[in-house]
């Protein structure tokens, strides 16, 4: 016999997350939430059951629901920082690694960006000696 599972995922601060895959790696189902953050799935399950929780740029999460539950679920997701590689902007227009650059550059890091106040980066970049936009 068929068995309902509800639930909603949210951020840290509450706000319901869309797009968010929900997927029972033993049964081989899924689904995803709806723009409140909602999913319902229906599919005879075998309690315990073990459910990943997955969103680009949020920590995968892993439940396991012991019994059978009339109420609905509230997952919440951690979100996940991604650190890319340094960004390096040349007039030559194509892409070179920093130490291949042909001309002077300067890496201006995070701690620099917190600290200057700015809020775009032209901003950041017109406190730059040298730099005219």
């Amino acid at each position: 016999m068929p068995e309902i599972i509800t639930g909603t995922v949210v951020d840290q601060s509450g706000n319901p997350l869309s797009s968010v895959n929900i997927f029972f790696p033993n049964e081989e189902v899924g689904t995803t939430t709806d723009n409140e953050g909602y999913f319902k799935i229906d599919f005879p399950f075998k309690y315990p059951v073990t459910v990943d929780i997955s969103h680009i740029g949020y920590q995968k999460e892993r439940i396991i629901i012991q019994e059978k539950t009339t109420h609905n679920i509230l997952i919440e997701l951690k979100k996940l920082f991604i650190e890319m590689d340094e960004l390096v902007v040349t007039a030559t227009r194509t892409k070179k690694l920093h130490k291949d650059v042909p001309i002077a550059t300067q890496v201006i890091n995070k701690s620099e960006i917190l600290r200057s106040g700015t809020t775009n980066v032209a901003e950041l970049l017109s406190q730059r000696s040298g730099v005219s936009l």
